[in-house]
């Protein structure tokens, strides 16, 4: 099994080293699946009540009511007591700006530490179930181990699909294959044509 210490890339920056000191933690106690779900809960109420988030990370709000605030949403939310203490501490840390950040890197670990991979497969339109199918033969055979895969829809790419996997991307949608052509006739002279 890969030992989660060799992503040492991740925890350089302060959404890493909290991610890892929840990692850390939550392993130790032996809660990281119940984390990884209290996280969750928390940022989809986050994204659904941008209200929330406005007030927990506003510099005027105060921090005894952040925490109070905290407290209350992880009682709500039936979160683990691991989580609900890390969320705190962001709070008193007035960091929950970069929650999104440190739930992305903590999900890499936990995928790295079950020996599996994320993949975000980005296509134009919704793939269709033998579409899906395909891709996730051709990821097994290009990675070599069972990958937690997340399909995303970004209509800019205009068609074809985009992967990317710990700061791998394989891009062979139309968007990219048009700036290479772009970028291509911009290299060539008017005088060779």
């Amino acid at each position: 099994m890969l030992e989660v210490s060799n992503i040492k890339v991740l925890t350089v920056s302060a959404p890493g080293r909290y991610a890892a000191a929840l990692f850390y933690e939550a392993r130790r106690v032996g809660c990281l699946s119940d984390v990884s779900e209290s996280f969750k809960k928390f940022c989809a109420l986050l994204k659904k009540h941008q209200s929330i988030r406005h007030f927990l990370t506003c510099t005027s709000t105060r921090e005894k009511d952040i925490d109070k605030s905290l407290a209350i949403i992880a009682d709500n939310l039936s979160c683990c007591p691991v989580f609900a203490n890390f969320m705190r501490v962001i709070g008193q840390n007035r960091q929950v700006n970069i929650l999104h950040r440190i739930n992305k890197i903590f999900e890499i670990m936990l995928a790295k530490y079950k020996n599996r991979r994320i993949v975000n497969v980005v296509s134009a339109v919704e793939l269709l179930p033998e579409q899906k199918v395909s891709v996730e033969e051709l990821l097994l055979k290009l990675f070599e181990e069972k990958c937690i895969i997340e399909y995303e829809i970004d209509k800019s790419i205009i068609g074809g699909i985009k992967i990317i996997s710990e700061g791998k991307i394989f891009d062979a949608s139309v968007a990219c294959q048009l700036e290479q052509m772009k970028r291509y006739l911009c290299s060539i002279s008017i005088g060779a044509i």
